[in-house]
């Protein structure tokens, strides 16, 4: 197979939006979700035809994404302890993967002390790889509880690449070391999804995830105004508890909860914003917070530091910084065995 010429990525960021905009294979938004700072190291290995992103974060946050309709992709959870992390509802635990189609979306909440790893792959390998196998369908997912147990090639190899990247990435931009890559990758991914389970089981699920991106795709238009749960709901066609159960099932939380979470993060990005205001309760207004003691109060126990803290420091770098760093010490990443 022909590889495209690498290039190997290492970053420690400290702010979320900063990683929304470092994501290369589609579209994508996060949120804080856990009181405090926030560090997150992420690592990007690209071998063309394969791409690895590793991330490992020490704080909770939110997620929403849009893979590039030219992409598969497959999500592994890769610490040194299954964690309590949702991907569209799923917990990955030891032996579980998440799979996306060309086009899909991921919803999901990431817990402290999390380690993932993402590999994407282009159409044209893994269509004929597809046409054995059943595998997600274009714009969906599928949970493979089990496929890492059942393919354990694939999950040594994905953990010995997360943990190369965490230790000596350059050990992946030299010579020949990314066909290589790209190749046992692949071969090790045909392996395992001709051992995948019938689409039927994860239908229900499926419908809540666009459940939901319906909803976040409202609240998002309506940011600016007042917003009612139950107008959510009658937009969607359901009543307010499949509404809710379906933000639990995939984010853990409520869409009140979440809408809450979302006006803080646009406060906090037009705080930091060099060209924005720079009258804080005006922020806050725009942000939908009416009661500003409120505000700093939710604001401060979030992000461990005032809405004036933040809007002083705007004129500082924030957040991303190339260099080569461990994970954080609460994300260990495991090795293969």
């Amino acid at each position: 197979m022909n590889s495209a010429p690498q290039r190997v990525v290492s970053a420690d960021m400290t702010d979320l939006d900063q990683f929304s905009r470092a994501q290369r294979d589609g579209s994508a938004e996060h949120i804080q979700l856990g009181a405090g700072r926030l560090r997150l190291c992420m690592r990007y290995a690209d071998f063309g035809a394969v791409r690895v992103q590793v991330n490992a974060v020490d704080n909770e946050y939110l997620a929403r994404a849009q893979f590039h309709p030219d992409r598969w992709a497959m999500f592994i959870d890769i610490g040194e302890q299954p964690g309590t992390s949702l991907i569209n509802g799923n917990i990955m635990g030891r032996e579980g993967a998440m799979l996306f189609g060309p086009g899909g979306e991921l919803h999901a909440r990431v817990t402290r002390g999390q380690a993932w790893c993402m590999l994407t792959f282009a159409i044209e390998p893994i269509a004929g790889l597809l046409d054995r196998a059943l595998g997600p369908l274009p714009g969906g997912s599928l949970f493979a509880p089990h496929l890492l147990g059942r393919a354990p090639g694939l999950a040594r190899l994905s953990r010995d690449l997360s943990a190369v990247l965490f230790a000596d990435p350059g050990r992946l931009d030299a010579g020949s070391a990314g066909a290589a890559v790209a190749d046992s990758v692949v071969a090790q991914l045909g392996a395992a999804l001709e051992t995948l389970a019938p689409r039927s089981a994860c239908r229900a699920q499926q419908r809540q995830v666009r459940l939901v991106a319906g909803a976040v795709d409202l609240l998002e238009a309506s940011l600016d105004r007042p917003v009612y749960t139950a107008s959510v709901a009658g937009h969607l066609g359901v009543g307010v508890r499949t509404l809710n159960e379906a933000f639990r099932a995939v984010y853990g939380t409520s869409l009140h909860q979440w809408l809450r979470l979302r006006r803080l993060a646009l406060a906090r990005r037009w705080l930091r914003d060099a060209e924005g205001p720079t009258l804080i309760k005006q922020i806050a207004l725009d942000a939908g917070f009416w009661h500003f003691g409120r505000f700093a109060s939710a604001y401060r126990r979030m992000y461990g530091e005032t809405p004036s803290d933040t809007l002083a420091a705007r004129t500082r770098p924030v957040g991303f910084v190339s260099a080569v760093c461990a994970p954080p010490s609460s994300a260990t990443v495991r090795a293969g065995r």
